[in-house]
């Protein structure tokens, strides 16, 4: 049975094309810096998954978020969530040479 090499720095490389991707889209939705580095939060909240519900994702990021922020985020924060789709869309297309 062959055994594979995995690169330690594999994960720390996704993770940073992961957040610049992120970077990238919630610029394009998001005029405030705030919004993006709490949108950025909420985003790496998310992908741990466990739910909906806002307090896994706060836990998960532990002393990194305020529950405050995230909840004024999602609920009162002026974004565009279909614009968030939108860049992401745009991206995705082109990274997989979608054909219509």
């Amino acid at each position: 049975m062959a055994v594979m090499a995995v690169d330690a720095g594999a994960p720390v490389a996704v993770k940073e094309r992961l957040e610049a991707f992120a970077g990238d889209v919630l610029a394009a939705a998001m005029n405030r810096p705030v919004q993006r580095v709490n949108g950025a939060l909420h985003l790496r909240g998310s992908a741990g998954g466990g739910g909906a519900p806002l307090e896994p994702r706060v836990g998960r990021l532990g002393r990194d978020v305020d529950y405050q922020l995230m909840q004024q985020l999602l609920t009162d924060s002026p974004w565009d969530p279909a614009r968030v789709v939108q860049e992401v869309a745009q991206r995705v297309v082109s990274e997989i040479e979608v054909q219509a």
